[in-house]
């Protein structure tokens, strides 16, 4: 019996060690993946705000204004005006604003968590050589560059407008999306390029937690 003891307690032995050593090899490779995630990331991050902004979306719309012409000749024979002027936006993104906190690891997830702020809404910039000018009929009165016949408050009357599309939800989702999509792609690439594959998910500062959105739906 002795004699079946001793191998049995060598082999419990041996067991023990070799599931020790895959163990602590596991969590050494673990371990130094993420340690290398995280140089990658910080690396990434440092580049991105080296560029100090990112413009990733740009966008045109059209301000249609009611108004009277400035020119006192037409005043009477032209009473109002319909002008329909394009304006140009930019969507910008802050990138010196994301700091260190906001990459986060998720090892479980093996995921990559960027949050960046919400993007700026730049411009407008009218682009009064292609506007449109039509008569109450609805002809068209002129086209291209007509400056002389546009006032002040036309001018910031389009740029009101061209704004409130600018930051409609429809075009805010776009830009957002824009965002999400360039920013993933700067960590994803540069993961690759280390043969590092993880996912990235990119969220905006002013977005609430998915919980959050869930839990106010089941307010009702």
């Amino acid at each position: 019996m002795k004699k079946l003891i001793v191998p049995i307690i060598l082999g419990v032995v041996m067991f023990g060690i070799a599931f020790g050593g895959a163990y602590y090899f596991h969590n050494y490779q673990q371990g130094a993946t993420e340690r290398q995630i995280r140089s990658v990331a910080s690396a990434t991050l440092a580049d991105l705000q080296k560029q100090a902004k990112l413009t990733a979306y740009v966008a045109r719309f059209a301000a249609v204004v009611s108004a009277k012409s400035d020119a006192p000749e037409q005043a009477d024979a032209i009473p109002a005006r319909l002008f329909v002027i394009p304006g140009t936006v930019s969507y910008d993104l802050n990138l010196r604003a994301i700091g260190a906190k906001d990459i986060v690891w998720h090892e479980a997830e093996n995921m990559l968590s960027v949050k960046v702020p919400p993007p700026k809404v730049s411009g407008p910039e009218l682009a009064e050589d292609d506007l449109r000018v039509y008569g109450a009929d609805g002809s068209l009165l002129a086209t291209g560059a007509v400056g002389g016949v546009l006032s002040e408050h036309v001018r910031i009357t389009a740029k009101v407008s061209v704004l409130e599309q600018a930051k409609g939800e429809k075009a805010m989702r776009s830009a957002r999306e824009a965002i999400r999509t360039v920013i993933a792609r700067a960590f994803t690439d540069a993961l690759r390029a280390e043969g590092l594959k993880a996912a990235v998910k990119v969220s905006f500062a002013d977005e609430k937690p998915k919980a959050e959105e869930d839990d106010e739906g089941h307010d009702d």
